[in-house]
């Protein structure tokens, strides 16, 4: 089910389930990474898919789903069912997307050795009108072959950024964010 969406992370990713949070590196920006606030998008060396390459991709059929807490059990028939699909990210595991509003999807990763499923402090937004040109930049917005995730949102409402994420071992890492200018 990857489709045109972007993701874009929950204001001070406030409201994430206790386990989620702990998945993902959710330090400032300016903390992790050099911020662009002068330049547009187009001027900067973002991070590429190619720069994350994944050592293997997995073959085979994908493990059960591992539906062992509460917000799991709430969403076991969508991960069960799209978990079923095999791996689309990181060469062996599967971004579950549940929805949540209009145009709207939270979601959770499950790995397709071990059933394990963890969710994660993002939603995914299907594309706003002043999203077209980062939709066609990084569509999807995660693949199979790579270790990098790209989201597009604002923290504290402080402007729109491209927020570009590693994964590693069992959570996102922080490796570059950008302001996108209107």
């Amino acid at each position: 089910m990857v489709g045109a969406f972007l993701i874009i992370l929950m204001m001070a990713l406030g409201g994430a389930a206790p386990e989620a949070r702990s998945n993902i590196d959710v330090d400032p920006p300016a903390a992790k990474a050099p911020v662009a606030d002068t330049m547009t998008v187009a001027q900067e060396k973002l991070p590429a898919f190619d720069d994350y390459p994944v050592d293997n991709q997995f073959e085979g059929k994908p493990a059960l789903p591992h539906i062992v807490t509460k917000e799991a059990s709430l969403y076991r028939t969508a991960i069960k069912e799209q978990a079923a699909n095999g791996p689309n990210f990181a060469g062996h595991y599967t971004i579950i997307e549940i929805g949540c509003g209009a145009a709207c999807a939270q979601f959770a990763v499950v790995d397709a050795r071990t059933g394990d499923v963890l969710f994660q402090p993002f939603n995914l937004v299907y594309g706003a009108e002043d999203q077209r040109e980062l939709q066609e930049k990084y569509d999807p917005q995660y693949r199979l072959n790579s270790r990098l995730l790209v989201a597009f949102g604002s923290i504290k409402t402080k402007g729109k950024r491209l927020f570009f994420y590693k994964w590693e071992g069992d959570r996102f890492k922080l490796v570059h964010s950008s302001i996108k200018k209107d």
